[in-house]
C-alpha cells in the first residue's frame, strides 16, 4: 500500500463508525384476529431493504456484508414468545466482518434503537423482554448490554469472522405489551491499532517468553495484551519479553550431580568437560551412559548439554542460580500460570531468568554529516520476513552509498564470498535475534542484581543461545544510533544522544548517570526506570529521562549497560590466537564454530556491520584493534572509564576474567 493511500486509511479508520448501513425493524403487532384466542398472542417480523448491494458496505479497509440467503434473515415463527431452547433452531441473522487492510483493527458490533414516530417511540417493547443470542455465546436480554454493545474484539489483516444472530420475546413476556414495538439497527465500528508502522518484523516468540510492557503507573513491568499496542519501533518501543523459569527448584549441592570428574567436589574443570563431551569429544571413561547422563545433568532437564556446563559455572559465581541455594526465593508464578494470566498481571522478577529485547532485521546506510565527537543518524530501514533488500557484499569498507543488509541477519554460510561466515552471519537467515536487557550472564539476570565475571571459554553455548558476537553488538549499536533508537529520541538533544554512562562502581545493572560523561566511581546515580539512588539505596523520587537515557532508545523499552558498568566479552578472535582464553585449540579449527564468533585477520580487521572501522571513534569512545597477543574483543567500557566508555567502545583483551569484565546471551528465534 502506497503512502498515501496509508494516510488516507487512517484519517478514514479515524471517523469510522458505520451507521444505518443495515437496518433491523422488529414489529409487534397484536394478531388476535388470527388466532382466535381470548389471550393475546404476538407477531414478529423483519423488514430488510433488499435494493442494490446493500448488504454489503466497506469503510476504510474493513468489510462488512450481510447474508440475504436466508430470506427473512431471522425467523421467529410460531409468532409468540418462545422458549430458550425453541429459540436456538430459529434462522439467524448473518453478518461477517473481513478485515482487508494492512492494520490490526478493534471492532465493536452494536444493537441500537431506531427513533421512529412519536407513537412508535410511546409503545417501545422494554428491552427486558427481548432475548438475544450472538452465535453460542450466553443467551441474555437486550437491557443487559453495555452501551448496547453486542461484541467487541480484535480483527488481524486478512481474518475474517462470521456472526448468527438470533433475537426473540421471552417464554415469559406479558400481554401488557399488546400493540407495542421495537425498532433497532445493526452497526459496527472498528479503529486501527495505529501502532507500529516501521515495517520491523513481529517477534519470534519461544514457549517461555512471556511478552511485557511496561505500567507507567506502577512502576513495573505487567503482562502485554498483544492484541493491542506491545511495541512501537516507531516510538522508541521496542519489543520486550520475560523469560520466566520453567521450574525452578532451591536445593542445596546433593554433592553429585555435575562431579563428572569425581573428585568429590564441583568446579569449573567439570563445566568444561561437559562442554567437550557436548562438543564431541569422548565422555570420561570411569563413567557409563547412564551414569553420565544421571551425574552431568546439572540442571535437571532430562539432557546433557551445554546448558548444564553454563549453570555449574553459574552456580560457582553467582548467587543469582538456576541450581540455587535453599536462602533464595522461589518462584512466585509459574509459567504455565503467566501464560494463562490476564494481561496487565505483573511480573514478578523474582520469578525471571532473564529479560530480553528484539532486534528486527534491518538494512543500513551510514554517511556521518556530523562529526566524530557528535556524529549523526544512521540510516536504517527494516526488511521484511528474511527478504534481502539492500546489498550483500560493499567493497568500500563504509557502507555509505547503498544500504547493506546488516550480516547479523545474514546466513553466513551462503552469501559471504569464498569462506563460510567471512563477514559474520548465522547458519540461516534471520527475521531477528533476542538480546539481553542487562549485561551479565546470572540467572535471574534482572535490574539491580550485580554482573558476573566472564571468561572467554564460555563462548560456545548452544545454536539457540550464545555469546553475544561483535557484529551482534553492531547491529543494535546502529539500530540505537538510527531514527528507532536513542538518536531519534526527541526527548534528548546535542551530546545527550549518546547512551548515558553506567557509572556504579558496584556493577549493578540498568543504573545511569544521568548524563554520558559522568565523574567515575560513583555509585548513586538513576535506576532503569529514573529512580534517584545514593549507594545502593533508591527513593521514590523519579527523573525518567536520567534513568532511561542510559538504554539504546532513550526509554525503558531500550537495552542497557551497552555504555559503562562492567565491559563485555564478544564473540571474536584474531588470526586463532588463544592467549589467555583457555579455549581449546581446536575450536577454530572447526567449521561447525565458525557461526558463534566472528573471525578476524591481518589481511581482515574488520566487518560491515561490526561497530569498529565505521563508526570509529564515534562519540570519541576508546578504540582499540585486536592484534596476536590480545586476540579478543570488550565492548562498551566500563564504569570508570568516563567519556571513552560507550556503545560504540571496542578494546582488545586477552581472553582471561576480570573483576570489570562480563558478557550477554542473544537468542535465535
Amino acid at each position: 500500500m502506497a503512502k498515501k493511500q496509508k494516510n488516507n486509511f487512517i484519517n478514514k479508520i479515524k471517523k469510522l463508525n458505520l451507521r444505518d448501513k443495515r437496518i433491523l425493524i422488529i414489529t409487534i403487532v397484536s394478531i388476535l384476529s388470527l388466532l382466535l384466542l381470548a389471550s393475546t398472542s404476538f407477531a414478529l417480523f423483519i423488514s430488510r431493504n433488499s435494493t442494490e448491494e446493500k448488504n454489503l458496505y466497506q469503510t476504510g479497509d474493513l468489510t462488512v456484508v450481510f447474508d440475504d440467503t436466508t430470506g427473512n434473515a431471522i425467523n421467529l415463527n410460531p409468532a409468540q414468545p418462545i422458549s430458550d431452547e425453541a429459540a436456538k433452531k430459529l434462522d439467524p441473522y448473518t453478518f461477517t466482518i473481513e478485515n482487508k487492510g494492512d492494520y490490526i483493527v478493534t471492532y465493536q458490533i452494536f444493537i441500537n434503537d431506531v427513533a421512529g414516530t412519536t407513537e412508535e417511540q410511546s409503545k417501545k417493547i422494554p428491552k427486558n423482554f427481548l432475548k438475544y443470542q450472538l452465535n453460542n455465546e450466553t443467551i441474555s436480554t437486550l437491557d443487559t448490554l453495555n452501551n448496547n454493545m453486542l461484541k467487541e474484539g480484535v480483527i488481524y489483516p486478512g481474518q475474517k469472522f462470521t456472526f448468527d444472530l438470533r433475537i426473540w420475546l421471552d417464554y415469559n413476556t406479558t400481554s401488557s405489551i399488546e400493540g407495542y414495538n421495537y425498532k433497532g439497527k445493526i452497526s459496527i465500528s472498528g479503529k486501527a491499532i495505529q501502532g507500529d508502522t516501521s515495517g520491523a518484523n513481529a517477534p519470534e516468540l519461544t514457549d517461555n517468553m512471556i511478552p511485557v510492557i511496561y505500567d507507567d503507573n506502577s512502576h513495573r513491568w505487567v503482562k502485554a495484551d498483544t492484541t493491542k499496542e506491545w511495541y512501537n519501533y516507531d516510538q522508541g518501543m521496542w519489543a520486550n519479553v520475560a523469560i520466566i523459569y520453567k521450574d525452578r527448584k532451591c536445593v542445596e549441592w546433593d554433592g553429585i550431580t555435575g562431579d563428572v570428574n569425581k573428585d568429590g567436589d564441583l568446579s569449573e574443570e567439570d563445566g568444561q568437560i561437559i562442554l567437550n563431551v557436548h562438543t564431541g569429544q569422548d565422555k570420561p571413561g570411569d563413567l557409563t551412559d547412564g551414569e553420565w547422563l544421571i551425574i552431568a545433568d546439572f540442571n535437571g532437564d532430562g539432557q546433557v548439554n551445554s546448558n548444564d556446563a553454563m549453570a555449574i559455572w553459574i552456580y560457582l559465581s553467582s548467587n543469582q542460580r538456576i541450581f540455587c541455594s535453599s536462602d533464595n526465593q522461589t518462584q512466585n508464578m509459574s509459567l504455565e500460570e503467566y501464560q494463562s494470566a490476564d494481561p496487565g498481571t505483573p511480573i514478578n522478577l523474582n520469578d525471571v531468568e532473564m529479560l530480553y529485547v528484539w532486534i528486527p532485521r534491518y538494512k543500513y546506510r551510514i554517511n556521518n554529516t556530523g562529526s566524530t565527537a557528535l556524529p549523526s543518524m544512521i540510516d536504517v530501514e527494516f526488511e521484511s520476513g528474511v527478504t534481502s533488500t539492500g546489498v550483500s557484499i560493499n567493497t568500500n569498507g563504509v557502507a555509505k552509498t547503498e544500504y547493506y543488509t546488516h550480516p547479523a541477519f545474514r546466513d553466513g554460510s551462503k552469501v559471504y564470498k569464498s569462506t563460510p561466515y567471512d563477514q559474520g552471519g548465522w547458519d540461516k537467515e534471520l527475521t531477528g535475534f533476542w538480546v539481553e536487557k542487562y549485561e551479565g550472564y546470572s540467572m535471574n539476570n534482572v535490574p539491580n542484581n550485580t554482573v558476573n565475571q566472564s571468561i572467554v571459554n564460555n563462548i560456545l553455548i548452544d545454536q539457540e543461545w550464545h555469546l553475544m558476537k561483535n557484529t551482534e553488538w553492531g547491529a543494535i549499536a546502529y539500530l540505537s544510533q538510527s531514527k528507532y533508537g536513542k538518536m531519534g529520541n526527541t526527548n534528548y538533544t546535542g551530546a545527550n544522544k549518546e547512551i548515558y554512562i553506567n557509572n556504579n562502581s558496584n556493577l549493578y545493572v540498568g543504573r545511569s548517570s544521568g548524563n554520558p560523561n559522568a565523574s567515575a566511581n560513583l555509585s548513586g546515580g538513576y535506576t532503569y526506570n529514573g529512580l534517584g539512588c545514593k549507594i545502593t539505596m533508591c527513593n521514590q523520587n523519579r527523573d525518567l529521562l536520567k534513568g532511561t537515557g542510559a538504554s539504546t532508545t532513550g526509554t525503558v523499552y531500550g537495552i542497557y549497560d551497552m555504555s559503562g558498568n562492567a565491559s563485555e566479552y564478544v564473540a571474536s578472535n584474531y588470526n586463532n590466537s588463544l592467549a589467555s582464553s583457555g579455549i581449546e585449540p581446536e575450536f577454530f579449527t572447526t567449521e561447525s564454530n565458525k557461526k558463534y564468533y566472528d573471525s578476524y585477520t591481518p589481511d581482515k580487521t574488520y566487518i560491515l556491520g561490526d561497530a569498529t572501522e565505521e563508526t570509529k571513534g564515534w562519540y570519541n569512545d576508546s578504540a582499540v584493534a585486536m592484534d596476536i597477543d590480545n586476540p579478543f574483543l570488550t565492548r562498551g567500557g566500563d564504569y570508570n572509564q568516563q567519556a571513552s566508555a560507550g556503545i560504540f567502545n571496542f578494546e582488545n583483551a586477552t581472553g582471561a576474567g576480570g573483576s570489570t569484565i562480563t558478557s550477554r546471551f542473544i537468542i535465535i528465534p
